[in-house]
């Protein structure tokens, strides 16, 4: 995020944590400098990322820091956002893996509306970034969207045999 995203962010944060807020102003010898020095943290991700994390701890998908973790906020954002890079890796590397098994495989070659299959996809990438679904609705919908192409490329595959 730069500077102006990182601000907006703040504003967001202490409206869903108000207590945080307080708990910097009044724990903190400086606390613009608190800020900033957390914010530094934020630099290598994106706002949509940070808001999703907002939007899934205030929604109570995941469970925000509390307590003694209000230390950390910034340190626990950034490593929920980590994980769900890593997560989204992952599931790219299971797709490019399932996709080298299949060349060569004697699945017949009828097309599918790679565009339309795609649509969904990422309209589901979008609603997660929105913080609307969780990495575990995007991974079970996508795969969901790919078993249906799937089921189409087979069912267009026996029609075109009889």
């Amino acid at each position: 995020m730069n500077q102006q995203e990182i601000s907006e962010f703040w504003g967001q944060v202490f409206i869903n944590f108000p207590s945080l807020e307080e708990w910097i102003n009044t724990k903190s010898p400086d606390p613009p400098k608190t800020i900033a020095s957390w914010s530094r943290a934020w630099e290598n991700i994106t706002a949509k990322e940070a808001m999703s994390v907002l939007n899934r701890w205030v929604t109570g998908e995941i469970d925000p820091p509390t307590g003694y973790q209000r230390e950390t906020f910034h340190i626990h954002l950034r490593q929920v956002v980590m994980s769900d890079r890593a997560k989204l890796s992952g599931a790219r590397a299971r797709e490019e893996a399932f996709e080298k098994a299949n060349i060569g495989a004697a699945r017949p070659k009828i097309m599918v509306s790679c565009s339309a299959v795609m649509d969904k996809i990422i309209a589901l990438k979008s609603q997660y970034e929105a913080g609307f679904i969780s990495m575990d609705e995007l991974e079970r919908e996508r795969d969901l969207i790919v078993r249906e192409a799937h089921e189409e490329i087979d069912n267009n595959a026996k029609r075109k045999a009889v």
